[in-house]
């Protein structure tokens, strides 16, 4: 099980999240944290939160996808005590594969 790790971002994940950021990757912190799913799967509760249409198919994946490896964020349907919150963009395409 990884347990939180800190790691140095290089500058084309600096680039590619530079979106949030005001699109400057100078903006970006140069450093994140880590850690995998077993160690976020131990948390007493979860709070899963996906804002904008660029999250709208992996909330598909997420949600109605079979739970695998391949899609970590399946994992959040094993844990008991998740909460998850979408907005109407992250949410759309979930919305029509559950009609």
């Amino acid at each position: 099980m990884k347990r939180p790790s800190e790691h140095r971002l290089d500058a084309i994940t600096r680039r590619q999240n530079s979106g949030m950021f005001g699109n400057d990757p100078e903006r970006v912190p140069s450093r994140a944290l880590t850690m995998g799913v077993g160690t976020i799967l131990e948390a007493r509760r979860l709070l899963l939160v996906a804002v904008g249409a660029g999250k709208a198919s992996i909330i598909n994946e997420a949600l109605n996808g079979p739970i695998s490896e391949n899609v970590s964020a399946t994992a959040i349907r094993l844990h008991d005590k998740a909460t998850i919150i979408l907005d109407e963009a992250a949410a759309n395409i979930w919305k029509q594969a559950s009609k």
